[in-house]
């Protein structure tokens, strides 16, 4: 009897311990399960970063395969091409060429620089790539190139590509400002300077429109920016005015600088200058602008003027003696006329 008690018991522990493997596979069933469903959930939440990211950027995102097939493409190079990023996966750039003036030879130059990038697996920086549409627009980019590996391993070319239109357009209307500009200061007879003002008060940057040689009778290309070698040419009685004029305007930014100085020119021949302008503060530092113009042409006509008056003074303090002269002796006259009873000849000068 025992020994059928027994393997009751032991039927029944091993029914027991059969369910609870069964119930521990299940349970380890539902954990890989919900793990799978979280690694998935994971991979949506990634997924969905990962285009908003690229969705979100204002570069062109894309990747193509070896045959060049656009595989993904971000919601910005799909705006360029004005159509969807779903539109574009599966074409290749000879497809959409009808947008470009762009020609097959040129793709397929493009194509062999992408396959080479690919094959030696360099990273290939390309600062400045020029497009032009049909309708003439042009636009630029800076573009950088790489080989990747994805889906199931394969080799494949990531592209980014930074639109620098506006930066390129604001570089040609600078670089156009500065050739007027050119244009301008090489064109008149008023030199144009500025400088910034160093911590020890020293002159850094310096710049001196070309016409500077002009007025100083030097070669062209003599002076190059460099005031130490245009303050050679001042005359030494002068350099102190100079410096004075420029440490005042320093001294109190805004106030007028307008000195006028001698200079002897390299042809030996004495000539007037003025230099006019200001001093300002701007992000901290210290600045300053003006023009320097040959006044010699005035200064003679203004010393001709002083001669001048000096003459007609001279003049008019002898005019205005002989007149006195003259009506002294027609006092004389009537007086003697008065002594002899007579009528006066002259008015009376007395009053």
């Amino acid at each position: 009897m025992k020994n059928s008690s027994n393997k009751k018991t032991d039927k029944r522990v091993e029914r027991l311990n059969k369910k609870i493997e069964s119930q521990e596979k299940i349970i380890k069933e539902l954990k890989q399960e919900s793990k799978q469903l979280k690694l998935q959930e994971q991979l949506k939440e990634n997924e969905s970063l990962f285009w908003q990211v690229i969705n979100n950027s204002p570069n062109c995102i894309f990747v193509k395969d070896r045959e060049g097939r656009y595989i993904l493409v971000n919601q910005q190079m799909a705006d360029m091409h004005k159509t969807t990023p779903e539109a574009l996966v599966g074409l290749t750039d000879m497809s959409i060429a009808k947008k470009w003036l762009t020609s097959v030879a040129e793709i397929k130059e493009f194509r062999a620089s992408e396959l080479e990038v690919i094959d030696k697996k360099q990273i290939r920086f390309i600062p400045e790539e020029e497009f032009t549409y049909q309708d003439g627009t042009k636009r630029w980019f800076q573009t950088t190139k790489s080989p990747i590996k994805w889906k199931n391993k394969q080799d494949y070319l990531l592209t980014i590509a930074v639109d620098i239109t506006e930066r390129k357009q604001a570089e040609a209307a600078l670089k156009e400002s500065n050739e007027n500009f050119q244009q301008v200061v090489s064109n008149i007879t008023t030199v144009v300077w500025k400088a910034d003002i160093g911590k020890n008060g020293a002159f850094e940057n310096t710049y001196s429109s070309p016409v500077v040689d002009k007025l100083l009778e030097l070669p062209a290309g003599t002076i190059q920016n460099d005031w130490d070698k245009y303050f050679k040419y001042i005359k030494p009685e002068y350099i102190e005015r100079v410096n004075n004029a420029f440490r005042e305007a320093i001294i109190s930014p805004g106030k007028e600088i307008d000195c006028e100085y001698e200079v002897l020119k390299d042809n030996r021949q004495t000539a007037w200058f003025q230099s006019k302008g200001r001093c300002f503060e701007k992000n901290g530092k210290l600045h300053v602008f003006g023009s320097t113009t040959d006044i010699t042409q005035r200064k003679k006509a203004e010393a001709e003027l002083r001669e001048r008056v000096n003459e007609l003074e001279v003049f008019y303090h002898a005019a205005v003696g002989r007149e006195g002269r003259v009506i002294e002796l027609k006092q004389e006259v009537n007086k003697l006329l008065d002594q002899f009873g007579k009528k006066k000849k002259y008015g009376d000068y007395s009053k």
